[in-house]
């Protein structure tokens, strides 16, 4: 007789893999917002390369911040890959996705009817993979283990930006400055400053101000990332009073690097950042005497903030209106701004200039009075309005809205404990991956390991280490364990949630949060609160989409690698080649290289086919660069400096066609009517062509918009100046 089969009861525990995917997502999201935070990126290089100047460093440009982009992408994708592993994991669907995912897409497709298309693409991407990250961290951040991690690492980025500040302000400035005056007639010719010449003026007292502004455009958007940094640290600092466990070494380890965030932002001089953290620290002690009557009012405190907002705006706007100025003088170039821009919407109120193509129309639509050439309106509905029209600012709006009610609700967050088996990583061992990931990669893609001092590696090695210990200190539970600590801890959430509200409001009078890193930064902590506050009814579970759900993303992302990417980083080497060309005298070499460079661009950047024009003018005849001009005119039909340097082709044929002069000078007039410079060129030009009555006409709209300056503004034009051009106004005809 056959013995039975015993029965063998086991326990099988659910696989681990899923978990592991979303840490390494996680990580990786993390990382490469630490990376880019403490890198600086460029469009375009604004400075012409002159024959002999010697080379330096190249900073990361478009083709690496499209290729970062395109990683930032991969931990959305990640999440994705989850899901279809391992279907107990669901998505998370707040509806505030809706009006983002469609102003993404609307932002993208104002490419079509920009004029720079190049900037439109460009940063649209970043924006896109900035909100990809926001995605990514709402799916990722689910409990307070993974909330604590992020806001320690990104708090620890006030270390970094300390170092740097000091480095700069107390190293690098004063060598760079003692290098100028040794060396300061070389150094203008490499840059092509004239003597004398308001830009070299501009040049020079920049660099003897000693601005402090880090791996950014402007001591502004540092003051701004610092100050939002100081507000998630004031949120970690009340967590661990709270906490009290640990106090003796946990409150220290927070307000240490905090004292140098303080530092940073002192050398910043920006108002409006230390305004936002002062407000924000007003907040946080309002909300902890007054938490449990704004939690049970918290539709009534949602509203009184949009209340708030609005009344402040419109408090501004009539202020405005009512005086043609603001109470300062930073608030009233933002006027200025702001009524071009009002002007710029109402000659393209449905699709707006597209996006990043402010500063083109700009020119055409600002006050007499207003004297910069600024390429943002310096507030972000502004912004939004005038370059994807009301289509893209209402969108704006709605997910501004919805994306405040959700982060409001509920108001206090629930707890929510890792279950036993649940992976928590060591909190050294996984801040040390990311900061050490965030080295390598920008090893790999931000340096320029040709020209790069090796002092420069030192700096980024000691980055590194300071990190490291910072955010392991600010996430750690305590010195005897490294386990991640999942204890609930709201005060570190409304230390973000103050932080992010903070960049919102400082930016409806500055762009700092359109800038690459501040975005990114923005976009995971915001999305990480949103992970935090997620409740079940924003969760979906798709169980017809199958493979559709990764493949169509993946589809898209390879399409972007090779439509996308890839042009952009050959045409992009091209023009770095003919760089080099340049500097040697060879100049059709360059020529042929940066046509070759527009060419693999698709023809969108039309900042190619100019400096192949400029390249052509010193060894062809006028013929060729003018047709390489007429290149960057049809590419970019918005940019007065092509129709001038178009004119200058024309001008130095034997026979000029005056006609043909005027026409150009005329569009370049039509798109920077009140540019006191470009009147006194047209009317030297219409001199040479023997027109008197014409130029007289120019010299005198000259000093009519030179009038139109405030008293006390640097481009107007001196004393000097002014006496010749009424002394030739006034020669006889």
């Amino acid at each position: 007789m056959a013995r039975p089969h015993r029965k063998i009861e086991t326990t099988v525990s659910p696989p681990r893999w899923p978990e592991w995917v979303s840490w390494c997502a996680l990580g990786l999201a993390l990382a490469l917002v630490v990376t880019r935070a403490t890198m600086s990126e460029y469009l375009r290089d604004t400075a012409e390369v002159m024959p002999g100047s010697e080379a330096v460093p190249r900073a990361p440009g478009p083709a690496t911040s499209l290729g970062l982009d395109l990683l930032c992408c991969v931990p959305a994708i990640l999440v994705l890959a989850r899901r279809m592993g391992d279907r107990s994991f669901v998505l998370r669907a707040p509806r505030s996705f809706i009006p983002l995912a469609m102003l993404s897409a609307w932002m993208l497709l104002s490419t079509l009817w920009a004029a720079d298309k190049f900037a439109a693409l460009v940063t649209a991407f970043h924006w896109a993979s900035a909100m990809s990250l926001l995605w990514a961290a709402a799916q990722l951040v689910r409990g307070w283990v993974q909330m604590r991690l992020v806001a320690a690492v990104l708090f620890a980025l006030l270390t970094v930006y300390a170092i740097q500040a000091f480095n700069f302000r107390f190293l690098d400035a004063p060598a760079t400055l003692k290098t100028w005056n040794e060396n300061r007639a070389k150094m203008m010719a490499e840059r092509g400053l004239v003597e004398g010449s308001f830009v070299a003026r501009q040049f020079e007292e920049k660099l003897r101000s000693v601005e402090v502004f880090g791996f950014f455009n402007s001591p502004n958007t540092f003051g701004a990332v610092a100050s939002l940094l100081l507000l998630v640290g004031a949120g970690l600092l009340v967590q661990r009073v709270v906490e009290r466990e640990q106090a003796k070494w946990a409150v220290p380890a927070v307000a240490i690097p905090m004292a140098a965030g303080l530092a940073v932002l002192a050398m910043t001089k920006s108002k409006g950042a230390a305004t936002t953290v002062v407000l924000g620290l007003i907040a946080l002690a309002a909300l902890g005497r007054f938490r449990g009557f704004v939690a049970g009012h918290a539709r009534a405190a949602y509203w009184t903030g949009v209340i708030a907002v609005i009344g402040g705006i419109l408090a501004i706007a009539g202020y405005g209106l009512a005086t043609g100025r603001l109470p300062t003088s930073t608030l009233t170039f933002r006027w200025h701004y702001w009524t071009g821009a009002a002007r710029m919407i109402k000659d393209h109120p449905l699709l707006g200039t597209g996006w990043s193509n402010f500063s083109l129309d700009y020119l055409s639509h600002r006050l007499p009075s207003a004297p910069e050439e600024v390429k943002d309106p310096h507030n972000l509905l502004v912004r939004f309005f005038s370059e994807l029209g009301i289509i893209g600012g209402a969108l704006a709006i709605a997910w501004l809205l919805r994306l405040w009610w959700e982060l409001t609700r509920p108001t206090t967050p629930p707890e929510m404990a890792l279950p036993r088996e649940a992976i928590r990583p060591a909190v050294v061992k996984f801040v040390a991956a990311v900061a050490g990931s965030a080295t390598l990669l920008y090893l790999l893609v931000g340096v320029d390991w040709a020209r790069e001092p090796i002092e420069f590696m030192l700096l980024r090695s000691l980055y590194l280490g300071v990190m490291i210990v910072a955010a392991s200190v600010a996430g750690l539970r305590s010195l005897e364990t490294q386990e991640a600590d999942d204890r609930p801890a709201p005060w570190i959430l409304y230390g973000v949630l103050l932080g992010v509200a903070g960049m919102l409001v400082h930016n409806l009078v500055d762009f700092s949060i359109f800038e690459t890193a501040p975005l990114l930064i923005f976009a995971v902590l915001t999305g990480s609160a949103l992970g935090v506050r997620a409740s079940e009814s924003s969760e979906t579970s798709p169980r017809r989409a199958g493979n559709a759900i990764l493949v169509a993303p993946m589809l898209a992302w390879l399409l972007a690698v090779l439509l996308v990417w890839g042009p952009i980083a050959t045409a992009e080497r091209k023009a770095d080649e003919a760089d080099d060309s340049i500097r040697r005298s060879q100049f059709a070499t360059a020529e042929k290289l940066l046509t070759e460079a527009n060419t693999a661009a698709w023809g969108l950047n039309s900042d190619y086919a100019y400096r192949a024009a400029r390249a052509a003018a010193r060894i062809s005849g006028p013929e060729h660069w003018q047709q390489l001009m007429e290149t960057a005119i049809r590419e970019n039909p918005k940019d007065s400096s092509s129709y001038r340097g178009h004119a200058a082709a024309e001008m130095n044929k034997g026979r000029p066609d005056a006609a043909r002069v005027r026409a150009d000078y005329d569009a370049a007039v039509r798109l920077d009517p009140h540019n006191v410079r470009l009147r006194i060129e047209y009317a030297e030009v219409l001199g040479r062509l023997g027109d008197r009555a014409a130029a007289r006409a120019q010299y005198a709209a000259a000093l009519y918009y030179n009038d139109q300056l405030e008293r006390n503004e640097k481009k107007r034009l001196s004393a000097e100046e002014i006496a010749e051009l009424e002394k030739k106004i006034d020669e006889p005809r």
